[in-house]
């Protein structure tokens, strides 16, 4: 009798690891999208940003914006994959608000996304690939996996003149140099490129903390802060 109760106890155990198992890897849809941070649709944006761009696959999505803020685990349709996802703070910014959180099972992971005005939009950094999430307006946005051939490198080869005359005098020697202040201007054609006013500076921002972040990964003791942003005109 004994060993029949430990084989029944055996059984339900497996059953219910089973019954977890399968309710973690739930996919995200519509009709369940309260525990959802973003699910795939068929409906298009007014924009297709995978076009003309390094990506290698994009789909399109609704996004669930109090998922942003839940305390508990969200999950979100990564094309083929269901992730699960935690995000820990939430900033009020002056200008914007911004969400900092992580995927779970992936201690390299990070998922940030601001909100500036209405336009919401976030990168998740996974399994070593980015993908950004980005608004495409009529309520929809586009899930776009970065090619990383195709990236824009940095520097560009170019070697600066380091010959200055003699050194002078540090105006900010004061400076504890714990921030970059940094001004960013944009052209009327790169605001129109990324949408309007609104997401154009939405990009601006979500660069400054991904930035920041990056900063704190590397145990580096300073930060960038926004001090202008503005759109300029070359004449």
């Amino acid at each position: 009798m004994l060993k029949k109760t430990r084989n029944y106890t055996i059984l339900f155990l497996l059953l219910l690891t089973f019954i977890t198992a399968c309710k973690s890897k739930v996919s995200c849809n519509e009709e369940d999208a309260k525990s959802c941070l973003f699910f795939p649709v068929e409906e298009k944006g007014k924009m297709d940003l995978s076009k003309g761009e390094a990506y290698l696959k994009s789909q399109t999505i609704k996004m669930n914006e109090e998922a942003l803020s839940a305390s508990n685990i969200v999950s979100a349709e990564l094309f083929e994959e269901t992730i699960q996802l935690t995000f820990e703070e939430k900033e009020d910014e002056k200008t914007h608000v911004k969400w900092n959180g992580k995927v779970l099972g992936d201690d390299d992971s990070y998922a940030i996304f601001v909100k500036n005005d209405d336009i919401l939009i976030g990168n998740i950094f996974f399994k070593n690939a980015l993908y950004k999430v980005r608004d495409v307006g009529n309520g929809i946005h586009q899930v776009l996996k970065v090619d990383p051939a195709g990236e824009t490198k940095c520097g560009g080869g170019i070697i600066p003149d380091l010959d200055q005359g003699e050194p002078r005098a540090n105006p900010c020697a004061s400076d504890p140099g714990d921030f970059i202040d940094v001004m960013v201007l944009y052209t009327p054609a790169a605001k129109n490129g990324a949408g309007g006013k609104a997401q154009i500076e939405a990009e601006i921002y979500l660069a400054q903390h991904e930035t920041n972040l990056s900063y704190l990964n590397s145990m580096m003791n300073f930060r960038i802060a926004l001090v202008h942003v503005a759109e300029y005109t070359y004449t």
